[in-house]
């Protein structure tokens, strides 16, 4: 069975719990310091939510919001990932260019050291 993660607090205005906003578990039916009956909270903003299931712990605005926060982190990545990846072509050909010239100056052997080297490298400032 799985952890009910809403949470409660106190609707009287006048109690020390809803003052401070407290948030209490959700199998407390009353206030420990009042005795009115607790009703379910968004875990955000503290506004009232409407008891349909035990996976609702945001209201819908600060649930929207996340998702939005979602989208963009989702944007954001994809628009580095990409930047990178250009990156990592742009210093390829480069480096591919910089061994091309080994090869007419050194013998097979030391280029290939040479060239594992080069890629190295690369791959550590690409990662």
């Amino acid at each position: 069975m799985a952890k009910d993660k809403r949470i409660k607090s106190c609707p009287n205005e006048d109690c020390m719990n809803h003052i401070k906003r407290v948030r209490l578990k959700a199998d407390l039916e009353t206030c420990p310091v009042c005795g009115a009956s607790l009703i379910f909270v968004c875990r955000k903003c503290f506004c009232e939510i409407p008891d349909i299931s035990e996976k609702q712990t945001l209201c819908r605005p600060c649930l929207e919001k996340a998702m939005q926060k979602k989208e963009h982190r989702k944007e954001t990545i994809k628009a580095t990932a990409k930047k990178a990846g250009v990156a990592a072509g742009t210093t390829a050909v480069e480096v591919g260019g910089r061994i091309a010239n080994s090869v007419l100056q050194e013998s097979e052997k030391h280029l290939v050291k040479k060239g594992a080297k080069v890629v190295k490298k690369v791959t550590r400032k690409v990662l």
